[in-house]
Parts: structure tokens; C-alpha cells; sequence
């Protein structure tokens, strides 16, 4: 086999084998038969498709591992808390 002249060369003969290592490493959040929530009713247009898959990715990562710059648990229960 001859070796790559540039990075095209590379991804193009490659490509199969990258994406198979990137969606074992990285699996997909929200996949396209996974329920979407009611609340996406509530925006004020409808997404597109890919946004809406987009969304409910991010939303289940915050859910398995909210990051530490997250609102409070509280806060984000709605429920008030007093001081």
C-alpha cells in the first residue's frame, strides 16, 4: 500500500476505520429513534430535526454529568429556597 501524499489521501483511504473508532469511543447520546421531550413543543419554532437530536444530546449529558459550572440542584428543580 502507498502511502498518503496529504491529508485528503489519508482520510479518504481511512475514513471507514476512523468512524467506526471514533462512534466506539464516542457513542452517540441521542440517537434518532430515542423519544424527544414534550418541552421541545414549547420553543418558539420547531427545530429542525439535527437541532433537535443536537439538544437532547446536550441535555442528557447534563443529566449523566451536569458540569460543575451548572446552576444548583435546587435552582435548577425549580423549587425556591430560602435563605
Amino acid at each position: 500500500m502507498q502511502l498518503p501524499k496529504n491529508i485528503n489521501e489519508y482520510l479518504r483511504a481511512w475514513a471507514a476505520e476512523l468512524g467506526e473508532r471514533i462512534l466506539q469511543t464516542y457513542p452517540p447520546l441521542q440517537g434518532f429513534d430515542d423519544a424527544v421531550s414534550p418541552l421541545t413543543g414549547q420553543l418558539l419554532r420547531k427545530p429542525f430535526p439535527a437541532q433537535t437530536l443536537a439538544m437532547m444530546g446536550v441535555v442528557r449529558r447534563w443529566n449523566e454529568q451536569p458540569s460543575p459550572w451548572s446552576l444548583p440542584s435546587w435552582l435548577r428543580s425549580g423549587q425556591e429556597k430560602h435563605f
